[in-house]
């Protein structure tokens, strides 16, 4: 496999992470250039960018050790930083809405009823027998 094609396979298990956002790795292995002779020095580089509720260090050491995992002549520079914020989830019959938006969405539920009750009683009191 190539650095490139690991590094996509470590960012797609790291994003699938609880509280994980986006993940963008770099993975540079030793090489040994064939003309000069020279080695390059092996590197890596792992941003992580999660949400307000993620275990950072958990978060830190999993990147580390699918570095390691995948290439363990690398030590990766990882970084893990603030990106968003979990939304509180709650439920509301069929629907699943932001917390703070469960009382308008109970509000508007019910002023819906309410009107399709009024206009039931508007079309059975219109068509009345006289």
């Amino acid at each position: 496999m190539t650095d490139a094609s690991d590094a996509r396979g470590i960012e797609a298990v790291l994003r699938a992470a609880p509280g994980a956002i986006d993940a963008q790795v770099a993975l540079h292995r030793r090489f040994r250039d064939p003309l000069t002779g020279a080695t390059s020095q092996a590197a890596g580089a792992v941003l992580l960018l999660v949400d307000d509720r993620a275990d950072r260090v958990a978060l830190d050491a999993r990147a580390r050790a699918l570095v390691h995992a995948v290439a363990p002549e690398v030590t990766p520079q990882v970084i893990v930083t603030l990106a968003g914020h979990r939304a509180e989830l709650a439920s509301v019959g069929p629907f699943t809405v932001e917390a703070s938006s469960k009382r308008p969405l109970i509000g508007a539920l019910v002023g819906l009823l309410a009107a399709v009750a009024l206009l039931a009683g508007y079309v059975a009191w219109r068509d009345r027998p006289a």
